[in-house]
């Protein structure tokens, strides 16, 4: 029996602090509502127990939807949140008690509340004045554009009701605005606007409409005419590219006026400059001058586009300068020309001289020169002793490659120039004329390195008797 007592004693003492009280409190923020609204309270739970606890807020009333989150309050504290209440359709208009339920999720305990809710009829403006707002509207009799544009508007509202979302709406065609507004009861108010229409706002009569609206209902509309006036102007910009060579010229023409315009662009260029120049749209040609036309609408624009491109001349020089300056750097330092004359027939027999120019064309020392030549099947080496002339060091025949000859020298001095003298006899009479191979010369530049340079083919005539 004693045991069971200290079990019961141990048990209230754990359940104690669970069945603590806390208190919930509810403020009216908005409880008379349309049938599309929502009410709306401020609950404050306060948390009087030693732990902290979490707390649900729930209706069993199927005809409302409630919206709050469950709210955790920390010991010894108090929090607060806002609560939602929207009436499901079909409710009927008046006053509701909504049942709420507030349980706490770590004892259990619950309190039950009803809030007051009221539905009231619906109406077009949701009030008990129809709203009624006099009007008056002015606007210059005409307008020039390309100034700002004032629009007065005078309003008076009729009723004692409050309008604090209240749009009005200028429309004048060319210009617009959509502002929200407010009115107080019994208001007199003016409001005064500048428009910017634009210089592209066509001519004529146009109209301005201004309407008061609220709730997406028009309550007031007032229109007025005023009539804009023409001007006439064309703005042109011009902008350039340069890049390489090249030169591109944008220019814009765009007709500022409000009425259609014809316009108009010349260009004159000198005679040598119109190779290079190119033009999109391309234009008419008159006179010497280039010209375009186009009939354009208020802010419409024509795009001239002038490429005078010099690549072509400037690459032609370029390549020009290249090459002298490639000529110069790789060409042979040894100049070899190669020529042959004929001299006599004897016994059914040509002779033939031939002559091989040897050139160092350069500032340096040229080494190891090798010239060699040969002669083709047709003929024979005739070898002939002449004072000066340079003898081959070598001469090698071949039934097959004909004859070659070989001469060489240690050195050429700079700008030096020699000339290889050698006769050669045909062994048949030549008819028409005889083709002599190039010959070539082999030689190591002042660097060392070997490097082989080639004449040009020798040609020899038959001679005519007279």
């Amino acid at each position: 029996m004693v045991f069971k007592r200290f079990i019961f004693i141990i048990l209230v003492l754990a359940l104690m602090p669970m069945a603590s009280a806390y208190g919930i409190t509810f403020t009216n923020i908005e409880n008379s509502i349309y049938s599309d609204g929502t009410a709306s309270y401020a609950v404050s739970i306060v948390n009087t127990n030693g732990f902290d606890d979490t707390f649900q807020i729930s209706t069993r009333d199927p005809n409302w939807i409630l919206s709050s989150d469950i709210m955790a309050v920390p010991s010894l504290s108090t929090k607060g949140f806002l609560l939602s209440l929207k009436p499901k359709t079909g409710l009927e208009t008046g006053p509701h008690a909504v049942p709420i339920k507030t349980k706490s999720l770590r004892t259990g305990q619950f309190n039950e509340d009803n809030l007051l809710v009221n539905i009231k009829p619906d109406t077009p403006f949701g009030g008990d004045y129809v709203p009624a707002v006099n009007m008056e509207v002015s606007i210059d009799e005409q307008v020039d554009v390309r100034n700002k544009v004032p629009v007065n508007v005078e309003l008076k509202n009729k009723n004692p009701r409050d309008m604090p979302e209240l749009k009005i709406i200028i429309d004048g065609q060319s210009f617009f605005r959509d502002q929200m507004i407010s009115l107080n009861p019994l208001e007199e108010k003016q409001l005064d606007f500048l428009f910017d229409p634009g210089i592209e706002a066509s001519s004529g009569v146009k109209t301005l409409t201004v309407k008061l609206i609220l709730a997406n209902l028009t309550i007031a509309e007032v229109t007025r005419e005023f009539e804009v006036l023409a001007f006439e102007e064309v703005d042109e910009e011009v902008t350039k590219v340069k890049n390489f060579f090249q030169t591109t010229g944008t220019h814009v023409l765009t007709n500022i006026g409000n009425g259609r315009d014809k316009v108009r662009k010349e260009m004159t260029l000198p005679f040598y400059k119109k190779l290079f120049y190119k033009f999109s749209p391309n234009p008419t040609k008159s006179d010497g001058k280039y010209s375009w036309a186009e009939t354009l609408n208020p802010g419409e624009s024509m795009t001239i586009i002038v490429v005078a491109n010099y690549n072509i001349l400037a690459l032609v020089i370029l390549a020009g300068i290249l090459s002298l300056i490639s000529y110069y750097i790789f060409r042979s330092p040894i100049l070899l020309i190669k020529e042959a004359v004929m001299e006599k027939e004897h016994n059914g027999k040509t002779l033939i001289k031939v002559r091989v120019h040897v050139k160092n064309r350069t500032k340096n020392l040229i080494q190891a020169v090798e010239i060699m030549d040969r002669i083709p099947n047709i003929a024979e080496y005739h070898k002939v002793k002449t004072i000066g002339t340079l003898e081959p060091t070598k001469v090698v025949k071949s039934s097959t490659k004909g004859t070659s000859l070989k001469w060489e020298t240690e050195v050429l001095d700079p700008f030096e120039e020699r000339i290889i003298t050698y006769k050669i006899l045909c062994k048949l009479k030549i008819v028409g004329g005889l083709n002599l191979p190039s010959g070539r010369a082999k030689f190591h530049t002042q660097s060392g390195k070997e490097r082989t340079s080639y004449s040009n083919s020798a040609s020899v005539m038959e001679r005519m008797d007279d």
